[in-house]
């Protein structure tokens, strides 16, 4: 999955990855979160995994997409709520295990304090039209297993050997809450790579390999081993902080030691 070409949009650009009849579109918005959406097309339908959420960014994602004049359009969210004006068209799909987050949750919340940051620059108006899915889904021809989460899911797409699933970033600080998470986490990233895949696609990073995985599963193992040692929550971040001087993301690492040290 090395050859890709780049499509240069006025405000973002498309990553685009050719598979047999399908071909895999990465559109990394340059918003001030950074957010990425992942894009499958065919020469009938387009699938949307997660969204875009600045105006800028959906207008020029919808006008790019609704320019190759397909028949049928979907959008899947795991982590993310929807702006109205997104694709409009688009039958909205999630599953029962996010929904709840989606309409009273997380990204409801997450949604929200956007709102108050970015204020104009984000569509307040949110659908809430979904049809639910269950562990599997076939839209247009593309495999998709969904495996779920407390509150949100996964998605593995076996013709690319990709999975989706919300954050991984393995220059970036995790969101650890407690070691119990850890572990699961671990159990998780391990399982990406007994699974084969080879691409690892999220909302927040650029694509990423199974080399990427392998370094997010030392540093949640240094990271757990950190925690056990310490004893302030003071420390253990200090600690974090010189085993990883260049990490991204101190905000994660100051929720996972509030998490981890109950002070």
């Amino acid at each position: 999955m090395n050859d890709h070409k780049i499509i240069e949009l006025k405000k973002g650009k498309l990553y685009s990855y050719k598979k047999g009849d399908y071909e895999l579109l990465l559109y990394s918005t340059n918003d001030p979160l950074n957010d990425q959406v992942v894009l499958f097309r065919n020469k009938r339908a387009l699938i949307s995994i997660e969204v875009p959420l600045f105006k800028e960014n959906v207008r020029e994602l919808n006008e790019y997409i609704r320019s190759l004049k397909l028949d049928n359009l979907y959008v899947l969210l795991s982590s993310h709520v929807s702006p109205k004006n997104y694709l409009s068209e688009a039958a909205l799909y999630t599953s029962e295990c996010a929904l709840e987050a989606l309409r009273h949750g997380g990204p409801k919340t997450l949604f929200e304090g956007f709102l108050k940051t970015f204020g104009g620059e984000i569509d307040k108006e949110l659908r809430d039209d979904y049809h639910l899915i269950g562990d599997e889904i076939s839209l247009d021809g593309l495999e998709m297993k969904i495996v779920r989460h407390n509150g949100d899911f996964n998605v593995e797409i076996p013709l690319f050997k990709a999975v989706y699933t919300h954050m991984l970033g393995h220059d970036v600080h995790s969101i650890v809450m407690g070691l119990e998470h850890a572990d699961a986490l671990i159990n998780e990233l391990e399982g990406f790579l007994s699974g084969g895949y080879e691409l690892i696609l999220t909302s927040h990073y650029q694509p990423e390999t199974r080399e990427d995985v392998e370094t997010k599963i030392a540093y949640l193992k240094t990271l757990k081993s950190i925690a056990t040692q310490e004893k302030t929550r003071d420390e253990f971040i200090k600690k974090v902080k010189e085993r990883y001087p260049d990490y991204q993301g101190l905000n994660y690492l100051e929720m996972s030691a509030s998490a981890l040290f109950k002070e």
